[in-house]
């Protein structure tokens, strides 16, 4: 069966975010800001929150 486009890039995000959450100093990563897959933007975000800690 084929895939759709929307669900291979669905579990693309999800893959990626399980990765990054478990295996980064991104860690802290909120699962609905990573949804709008701004990654500069979630990146940005995060980079800010790490080096403020």
């Amino acid at each position: 069966m084929f895939r759709t486009i929307k669900q291979t890039m669905e579990e693309i995000k999800e893959n990626t975010f399980l990765w990054l959450k478990g295996k980064s100093k991104f860690g802290n990563l909120v699962s609905e800001r990573w949804l709008e897959f701004n990654v500069r933007d979630v990146i940005t975000y995060y980079s800010v929150a790490v080096l403020q800690s």
